[in-house]
């Protein structure tokens, strides 16, 4: 199975622009994870895909979602996974527990918009090495 993970969604540009470039005939399955409930209207029209109105985060509560159990739950090794993460500084919480807790033994692609002024240049590079896959970066539409 072949699966898109876009965390951090927003206006819905990554998953047409995934579907445009990688998946013209929509076989493969995309999920969403946005809040912000002003572009939910933004995703009806896409074929094959999942909207989940939540925040990716280290855990559940209200209005998150644990991104590392959803991904090691819901997909194996088996699967052909690909994420994109834009998610405005926070992935240098949520990286690190993705890695300590086995997430990227089941991403193959780890699409990237980094946000290197909402930390300090060390910790952004411990961060990166910490990514044990290919890493992309991604274009911010």
């Amino acid at each position: 199975m072949k699966i898109f993970i876009d965390i951090g969604g927003g206006d819905s540009f990554s998953a047409r622009y995934y579907r445009k470039r990688f998946d013209k005939e929509s076989k493969n399955h995309i999920y969403t994870f946005e809040p912000k409930k002003q572009y939910k209207r933004r995703y009806q029209n896409i074929a094959n895909h999942t909207l989940i109105q939540k925040a990716a985060w280290t855990g559940d509560s209200t209005g998150t979602i644990d991104i590392t159990a959803f991904i090691t739950e819901s997909f194996s090794r088996t699967d052909t996974v690909d994420v994109k993460m834009n998610i405005g500084g926070d992935e240098y919480y949520l990286i690190p527990d993705m890695v300590k807790r086995g997430a990227f033994r089941i991403i193959r692609k780890f699409h990237i918009v980094w946000h290197q002024d909402k930390i300090d240049k060390e910790t952004h590079l411990e961060v990166f090495d910490m990514i044990p896959v290919h890493k992309l970066s991604w274009p911010n539409g």
